[in-house]
């Protein structure tokens, strides 16, 4: 006969696996924040040391996983929670501060009134607002910072393995702001009023962060701009322009010539990367192939005399005193910037673990009034 499952237990992931995972839910509270700790954009990165061989191939990473990850954690006994890893029983202790004390029990909330049932549902809207803040609260890749002209509003998007694209950073006009504040403006305000409460320093952080970001926006637009506008000078140099652009929109065929935007947003992201790009042939000799950090792509079509030309200037560029240094001041920006949002992360997944918030918004205090 087939052994059942307490009934606490949500999963068929064995218990191995599943304390690997809660490793990652305790830093990361979020499922966004989860499954992309867990799948990435690669399988390069620190997951392969926690997860050995094929030990996730049949587990999917869905939100329905994590939420019976989650579950488990806030269900089960405390006879098994003491067979947890000692880092990962302190963190279901602070979960359920219950299971510190025998005194006090975890109680189960009963509604009783329409007023309770509303600040209930506004607590869990508020707490979805809450981890979208959350997921966007964060410095762009500055692969997604390639930009020819600094338009009035651009948007950056954060990307995921499951192919949800998220909507992050809008920069209009020198100014910041996060999709989360502008697509509910009201339900925002009553958050950051929480959040004030919960650390008064909060509109400050969120203040300098946004400086930070603006200043890496603009940073980044500096050094493509710094690049293209040296290789149009080169290619005017060497009459580049005489030749019809690679893959203009007007060219029916793949005409001789050097495609400009591809060029730029290319080495830009060798630049930041700190990466030398290597050169090939394509399959037809007459066309020049540079691969760069995340793959290849191509770059130019021609003699060979014009494809020498094009990746001599590629070296050139990327060699450029001037553009490095650019490039590193972004660079160090962008890691100081995640620095300083870590102790203000930490703050926020106390808020989202707990699930309630300090003080009260227009909205809460007139719930809890018509309850008093």
């Amino acid at each position: 006969m087939a052994k059942l499952k307490p009934g606490w237990v949500k999963t068929d992931i064995p218990k191995d696996i599943k304390i690997k995972l809660w490793w990652i839910m305790k830093d990361n509270p979020t499922y966004r924040s989860w499954e992309e700790r867990i799948v990435g954009k690669s399988y390069t990165g620190a997951q392969d040391k926690l997860f050995a061989n094929d030990e996730l191939k049949y587990i999917k990473m869905s939100s329905d996983t994590y939420k019976a990850l989650k579950y488990e954690i806030l269900h089960m006994p405390a006879e098994e929670v003491v067979s947890l890893p000692p880092d990962l029983q302190s963190w279901v202790k602070q979960l359920r501060p219950e299971l510190g004390s025998e005194k006090h029990p975890r109680r189960k909330v009963e509604v009783t009134s329409l007023p309770e049932k509303y600040l209930i549902d506004h607590y869990q809207k508020l707490h979805k607002v809450l981890e979208q803040f959350y997921d966007q609260f964060r410095a762009p890749e500055l692969s997604e910072l390639c930009l020819f002209t600094l338009e009035d509003r651009i948007t950056v998007s954060h990307s995921y393995v499951s192919e949800m694209f998220v909507p992050a950073i809008i920069y209009e006009k020198g100014a910041i702001e996060l999709d989360v504040e502008v697509s509910d403006p009201f339900l925002w305000g009553c958050l950051n009023k929480h959040l004030t409460a919960e650390f008064p320093v909060f509109s400050k952080n969120l203040g300098d962060w946004k400086k930070d970001i603006t200043t890496i926006v603009e940073g980044c637009h500096d050094i493509t701009k710094t690049i293209a506008d040296k290789f149009t000078e080169m290619g005017a140099k060497m009459r580049w322009n005489s030749a019809e652009p690679y893959l203009s929109r007007d060219s029916k065929n793949y005409g001789p010539g050097v495609y400009y935007d591809m060029l730029a947003s290319l080495i830009y992201e060798c630049v930041t990367a700190n990466h030398v790009p290597q050169f090939r042939r394509g399959y037809d000799s007459r066309e020049l192939v540079m691969e760069y950090p995340r793959g290849r792509k191509a770059i130019a079509r021609g003699d060979d005399s014009l494809l020498d030309q094009v990746e001599q200037c590629c070296l050139c560029i990327v060699s450029d005193s001037t553009i490095k240094g650019k490039a590193k001041q972004v660079l160090g920006l962008a890691k100081q910037t995640e620095a300083t949002l870590e102790p203000i992360k930490q703050k926020l997944r106390l808020v989202l673990e707990r699930g309630t918030f300090k003080e009260t918004c227009s909205i809460c205090s007139d719930l809890i009034s018509q309850i008093d």
